[in-house]
C-alpha cells in the first residue's frame, strides 16, 4: 500500500513500486512501467552472482521528485530521486546500483554497502548491467587525476586497495574501487559471481582469496601509469573502464600447464572445477597453483 502522497504501481515479486503525487501521473506511470519491465530480469542476474542468495521481498521503490541520485536503507526500502524522468535506462541504472547495495547488506557475503569498496561494486554491478550508462558519475577520473596536483592533504592515486574509506560518496576512493574492480573484471577475467564470493574487508583480499597472489596495488597501478601518466589529465569520460590494458605478462596454456605439471587431459578438468571463481582467462593470469580449486 502506498505511503501518504504516493500512489501505488504495478508490482512484481521482489518489488513494490510507487510514485510520488506531485510527479506528472502519466509520465510516471510510463517510468514506472519501464522499471516493472526490467527489475525482475536484473534482481535473477544478482542472484546468481551473489550464488543464488537474495533478500527477502518486496523492496518498496519510490520514483520521488528530485533530479537524479537515490539512497535505499540497506532493507528493502529505496527512494529514487529521479522525477518522473523519460531515460529509463539511466532510471534502471540507478535502481539497480541500489538494488546492489540491499543485496550486499543483506546476504552473508561480507560486503558493507556503506563503504568504498562497497560503493564500488554496487557501481561495477550497475555498470555491467547498463553499460550504455558508463558516462555516468567520474569516480575512475577523479582518483586518477589526484596526480595532476597532489597535495600532501591530498596524495596522488591514493590507495583504496590495501584500505578501505568506511564512507561511501567520497569520488577519489570510490572511483579508485571501482577502477580495481575493473582490472579483476577485465583485465583478469574474473566474473562478477567470482568477485563477490571473494568478498573481503578490503580489495586486497579480494585479490589474494581469487589469485592466493598478494601486492596487487603495485601491480594495478604501473598498468595505469603507463597508460595514464601522472601529472596528466587522464581524459577518461564517466566512469569508462579502460582495461584490458598491455602488460608484459602473456597468457599461455603450455606456460600454465607445465607450471601446474598438468596432462592436456586435465586443462578441461581444472577449468571445469573453476568455472565460479572465474575462466580460462583468469586462471592463466593467475597462474598459481594454489589459486586453483581441485
Amino acid at each position: 500500500m502506498a505511503a501518504p502522497g504516493f500512489t501505488d504501481l504495478q508490482s512484481t515479486p521482489h518489488f513494490a513500486f510507487e510514485f510520488n503525487d506531485l510527479l506528472d501521473a502519466n509520465d510516471a506511470k510510463k517510468l514506472g512501467q519501464a522499471l516493472v519491465a526490467t527489475a525482475e530480469r536484473d534482481f535473477a542476474t544478482m542472484t546468481f552472482w551473489f550464488s543464488g542468495s537474495a533478500p527477502p521481498g518486496p523492496i518498496d521503490t519510490k520514483i520521488n521528485v528530485g533530479n537524479g541520485g537515490a539512497t535505499n536503507d540497506f532493507v528493502n526500502n529505496i527512494n529514487l530521486r529521479v522525477g518522473a524522468t523519460a531515460d529509463f535506462d539511466l532510471a534502471r541504472f540507478t535502481l539497480a546500483a541500489e538494488v546492489m547495495e540491499i543485496f550486499m547488506a543483506k546476504v552473508p557475503f561480507g560486503w558493507n554497502p556503506g563503504d568504498s569498496s562497497g560503493e564500488g561494486l554496487s557501481q561495477l554491478g550497475a555498470f555491467t548491467i547498463y553499460p550504455n550508462q558508463i558516462g555516468n558519475l567520474d569516480g575512475p577520473p577523479v582518483w586518477l587525476d589526484t596526480s595532476v596536483s597532489p597535495t600532501t592533504a591530498k596524495p596522488s592515486r591514493p590507495d583504496f586497495v590495501n584500505k578501505t574509506e568506511a564512507f561511501d560518496a567520497n569520488f577519489v576512493s570510490f572511483g579508485c574501487a571501482l577502477l580495481f574492480l575493473y582490472f579483476l573484471r577485465s583485465q583478469l577475467g574474473f566474473s562478477m559471481k567470482a568477485i563477490v564470493s571473494a568478498h573481503a574487508s578490503t580489495l586486497e583480499g579480494v585479490y589474494a582469496n581469487l589469485t592466493k597472489d598478494h601486492g596487487a596495488f603495485p601491480i594495478f597501478t604501473n598498468l595505469l601509469e603507463r597508460a595514464f601518466p601522472s601529472g596528466k589529465a587522464c581524459g577518461l569520460v564517466g566512469s569508462a573502464n579502460p582495461f584490458p590494458l598491455p602488460s608484459a605478462a602473456r597468457l599461455s596454456v603450455k606456460q600454465f600447464m607445465k607450471g601446474v605439471e598438468l596432462s592436456p587431459r586435465s586443462i578441461g578438468e581444472m577449468v571445469r572445477a573453476n568455472r565460479d571463481l572465474g575462466n580460462l582467462r583468469a586462471l592463466l593470469n593467475s597462474n598459481r597453483p594454489v589459486s586453483l580449486i581441485r
